[in-house]
């Protein structure tokens, strides 16, 4: 047995269970903390090809009510390994329960969405985790109300932890900004060397609108309006219409300047909130932005 911390508090780690019937297919220890030695039956194979079957371990689901643990194999994720999980279930090598995907090493995240559902049973999740021995690992939203904080700081804050972003900008907000100032640049390059070809644009473009999707005004309007856009691009050799619609007046980047001087003004305001989530330090995200019109 090993002690483990939850919330300053340390508790007798208990032993960690496995499906009996699964059991016979994995190399596990009785520690969370040796997941990169354990090794799971590769099942389906839906994950990497032949030549890269990989059976070491990445995610871990766990059951929400028993603490009962599924081990997946790398070249068994997709889909996390729920396509694996529920195939397990339909040969009752696995049982039914409240099942919840963990990311078990910290090599990467563990990815939070929006909705309070979800949440919630990742906060079930953590707990339980935490509970077995489980090592503190990474947790980061994503989407809007950006945060990238630990398992314990996840359980802290109920499952509502908030970021200082003061000084910095969120992930999401960053990407933004990368994006409109690789777009910029590539327009400053058409215009003084005319050496861009339109494929660039419309890759920077492309770019573009998958990074602003969290925002909180109407993204089909400006999805819209860029289609057309590179549509024009691409037909007519048009690059002034698709240009007028990122950085014109009543373009993207002018709507976001625009509502990060609201939100920085009028925090209370309608969308606020959602845009300080983005861009994390409002200041900086707008100094950004006047640096971008300067390219």
């Amino acid at each position: 047995m090993f002690l483990t911390k939850i919330r300053k508090k340390y508790v007798q780690a208990a032993a960690l269970k496995f499906p009996p019937a699964l059991k016979k297919y994995l190399k596990v220890t009785n520690n969370l903390k040796d997941v990169d030695k354990w090794e799971a039956k590769i099942w389906l194979k839906n994950s990497m090809s032949d030549k890269d079957i990989n059976k070491s371990i990445g995610y871990i689901w766990i059951d929400i009510n028993s603490g009962m643990l599924v081990p997946i194999a790398h070249g068994d994720e997709h889909h996390k390994g729920e396509d694996l999980l529920y195939y397990l279930m339909e040969k009752n090598i696995v049982p039914h329960g409240n099942w919840q995907a963990i990311w078990a090493l910290p090599t990467s995240d563990n990815y939070i969405y929006k909705d309070e559902e979800h949440r919630q049973k990742m906060l079930q999740a953590f707990t339980k985790w935490r509970e077995l021995g489980g090592p503190n690992l990474s947790v980061k939203s994503m989407y809007g109300d950006s945060f990238h904080c630990t398992m314990d700081d996840y359980i802290k804050a109920k499952g509502k932890p908030k970021t200082n972003w003061k000084g910095k900008l969120a992930p999401i907000g960053k990407k933004i900004i990368f994006a409109l100032e690789r777009l910029a640049k590539l327009y400053a390059e058409h215009h003084t060397k005319h050496t861009v070809g339109a494929k660039w644009i419309i890759l920077a473009t492309k770019n573009l609108m998958d990074r602003i999707h969290p925002l909180p005004y109407d993204y089909n309007e400006y999805r819209n309006k860029i289609e057309k856009a590179l549509t024009k691009l691409e037909t007519e050799n048009d690059y002034d219409t698709l240009e007028k619609a990122v950085f014109g007046v009543g373009g993207i980047k002018n709507t976001l300047h625009n509502q990060l001087r609201v939100a920085i003004n009028k925090p209370d305001a309608w969308g606020a909130k959602d845009i300080i989530d983005v861009f994390g330090d409002m200041e900086l995200a707008k100094a950004e932005l006047d640096r971008l019109g300067e390219i």
